[in-house]
């Protein structure tokens, strides 16, 4: 459900959406796994929107506190696929944190 609200047009639905996630990974680590690993992709994709990095950044944290960076090989492959030169850029940033 978070993941198709986070995926909204309307960026405060997503902003909200988002934080959400956040605050369901940082609360309940290991078992918001694999539903962490599948909001991902939603994040990414909302990256267009400049008003909203932050929060993603900050959900995209606390989504690397319950999983591994293994885990999200499959998402980094859609870099390759993006178009705009902001969403790559920040993909990139989130994908030099992780590995930190």
């Amino acid at each position: 459900m978070l993941k198709k609200l986070a995926a909204d047009p309307h960026v405060a639905v997503a902003q909200h959406a988002i934080k959400a996630i956040g605050n369901l990974a940082k609360g309940l680590r290991e078992s918001f796994k694999d539903h962490a690993i599948a909001a991902v992709p939603a994040c990414f994709a909302k990256f267009k929107e400049k008003r909203i990095t932050e929060d993603i950044m900050t959900a995209l944290d606390h989504i690397m506190m319950c999983c591994e960076l293994g885990d999200f090989v499959d998402c980094f492959n859609q870099i390759k696929t993006e178009k705009t030169p902001q969403t790559k850029l920040n993909i990139t940033v989130f994908m030099e944190r992780a590995i930190r």
